[in-house]
């Protein structure tokens, strides 16, 4: 610590032959902030004979403390808060529709240039509110902030997204990122479903996050979305074979629009390396593709013609974890053209029934759970 000085404030008070009683201010520095004590001293503790006036003492000792507490106040106006201060008027005028273009590009190299802390703190209350009126994010897809800019209602939501990628893309300021990321999600005030899902899609990969991803998963309180977004964190990007029985058990209580994620973090190639080829697994991507099947045999019964394309997804991805050999070459001749191309889909998903039919039983315990290679 660093001492500033003290300093001194006459009392204009007689005490005797036992010396002067002054009270004083001591400043001293640590990390940026100030703090300030009132103390006392005297020269010497031998009985003395008071003849000052008591009034005037309190007073000047009460405007020491003034001063103290004064100069503390301006001192705890630290140079981080000022640097959010900026980021914060920054991001306004970012967001504003009533600026040229040229003014934007230099407003935003501006905010780029803050401190990272500064930027993200700012950012993330955006983003916690989610997408504009609950739409899916497809409703408008955002290209590219100048023009996006100026577009009714998507327009802040789709520059505040843009920034928020451009801070968690930058490899350089990753750590800083995630570090920033999850000392918001410790804070004590209430986190809405949108800023979770952007915080658990912000630190995915950061390892000293797993307590706050794996708190979710377990929460059976969470939104659904919201414990299917920190399974495959935690399966995905952070850890593997720890987590897979709770995974596997979960995809197999989630709601349906739910299990295809948590299915394909499941075959993932750096998931199966630690945790093998699961039969739990494997029946339940079997289930889907029938599933999808039945979905369009039954569109294809109304007199509707429909795309093999679902199918084929699960085959592909079934074929990819079992080496089944289900996909066939799409450079043979029958797979060329539009028409080619709806046979191969098509094709490859009986292939894969096919399949299914003749070796299920071969799944149909967990004892044939085959270890990956680590």
């Amino acid at each position: 610590m660093t001492e500033l000085g003290d300093l001194n404030i006459p009392t204009q008070a007689k005490i005797g032959l036992n010396g002067p009683l002054v009270p004083r201010i001591k400043f001293v520095s640590t990390n940026n902030f100030l703090l300030w004590r009132g103390f006392i001293s005297k020269v010497s503790r031998a009985p003395f004979s008071f003849h000052l006036e008591p009034a005037l003492l309190r007073q000047q000792r009460k405007s020491a403390l003034w001063i103290g507490l004064a100069l503390a106040i301006c001192a705890f106006s630290s140079p981080a808060s000022s640097m959010e201060q900026s980021a914060s008027d920054l991001l306004k005028k970012l967001l504003t529709q009533d600026i040229s273009d040229e003014e934007w590009q230099s407003t935003e190299k501006q905010f780029q240039q803050l401190p990272v802390e500064a930027t993200v703190r700012v950012l993330f209350p955006e983003m916690a509110k989610g997408i504009p009126d609950g739409w899916p994010y497809a409703a408008y897809n955002c290209s590219e902030p100048l023009h996006d800019r100026k577009v009714k209602t998507w327009g802040e939501y789709c520059v505040v997204d843009w920034l928020w990628c451009k801070k968690l893309t930058c490899a350089a300021e990753h750590e800083e990122v995630s570090k920033v990321l999850l000392e918001l999600w410790s804070q004590p005030q209430p986190i809405s479903d949108s800023g979770q899902m952007v915080l658990l899609s912000g630190l995915c990969n950061y390892g000293p996050a797993e307590e706050k991803i794996a708190g979710v998963f377990r929460d059976v309180r969470a939104k659904a979305s919201l414990r299917t977004q920190a399974a495959v964190c935690l399966l995905h990007t952070l850890f593997t074979e720890k987590y897979h029985d709770a995974v596997v058990e979960f995809a197999q209580q989630s709601p349906p629009d739910s299990r295809p994620l948590l299915f394909r973090a499941l075959i993932s190639p750096y998931h199966q390396a630690d945790s093998g080829t699961d039969p739990a697994v494997v029946r339940m991507g079997f289930a889907m593709l029938l599933d999808e099947a039945a979905k369009e045999a039954e569109v294809e019964h109304r007199g509707q013609h429909v795309s093999s394309y679902g199918q084929f997804i699960y085959a592909t991805e079934l074929d990819t974890y079992l080496r089944t050999g289900s996909v066939p070459d799409q450079k043979l001749p029958q797979y060329k053209g539009p028409e080619g191309v709806e046979r191969w889909y098509r094709d490859s998903a009986m292939n894969a029934r096919v399949w299914w039919s003749q070796h299920k039983d071969e799944y149909a315990t967990e004892s044939t759970k085959v270890n990956g290679n680590k």
